[in-house]
């Protein structure tokens, strides 16, 4: 297996975790769409060794306009390929709009 495509492959694990976890749908191989999952929320899933905080930006206010679109939030799943024997945990961001519906859906769900 290239390099290139253990790099997909390890992209496309991360996207049937988020989908497995969150209860979504991941999108079928090869759409070539900007969002990877679909349920409740729709989600850009970037397993990557190196993403910058305005890179990191850039996706979440790209996956915002398409859940935006849909009338669903948009939010990056983002994982740091750290090297064998080096786990790392992902990460979930949003853009400030985003959180602060989730903010105002949580304080309003309380009893």
């Amino acid at each position: 297996m290239s390099r290139g495509s253990a790099n997909k492959a390890a992209g496309k694990v991360l996207e049937r975790l988020v989908a497995a976890r969150f209860g979504e749908q991941r999108y079928p191989a090869d759409t070539g769409g900007p969002i990877d999952v679909e349920g409740t929320c729709v989600w850009s899933a970037k397993h990557v060794q190196v993403l910058s905080l305005a890179a990191l930006s850039r996706e979440c206010q790209a996956i915002a306009a398409q859940g935006t679109l849909k009338g669903k939030p948009g939010l990056v799943a983002a994982k740091v390929r750290q090297g064998r024997g080096a786990p790392s945990e992902p990460i979930v961001a949003m853009t400030w709009g985003t959180f602060e519906a989730f903010l105002e859906a949580f304080r309003g769900a309380r009893p």
